[in-house]
């Protein structure tokens, strides 16, 4: 009979390297998928588009008026278009009363 005497520290890093081998090629796909994925969604965004390119407009107006060193008011005013000064979509108007309760503490009505 012939026996084959094997060391068992050999066995043990031949079991160590599969084992490498193995988690490398399952990082490599999950890799490889993210590329292709990546890949994916780059060529179907250049054939997408989510907004037009024409230039659109948002105009903002501001008024403060101090009445006293505790008491002022505020206006404003926003209008914003879709196309450049055309086709007008959205307008606010506010204003409210500020007042100064303390140094570090303000008071919006």
């Amino acid at each position: 009979m012939d026996f084959n005497i094997v060391n068992p520290y050999t066995v043990i890093f031949v079991i160590l390297n599969d084992m490498t081998r193995i988690k490398l090629h399952i990082e490599t796909v999950l890799v490889l998928r993210f590329a292709f994925i990546l890949i994916c969604l780059l060529l179907l965004s250049t054939t997408v588009f989510a907004q037009r390119s024409d230039l659109g407009s948002w105009n903002i107006l501001n008024l403060k008026i101090n009445y006293t060193n505790k008491l002022s008011f505020f206006g404003e005013g926003q209008l914003r278009s879709l196309r450049f000064y055309h086709h007008f979509h959205y307008y606010e108007y506010k204003g409210g009363i500020n007042y100064k309760i303390h140094k570090t503490t303000l008071l919006t009505f």
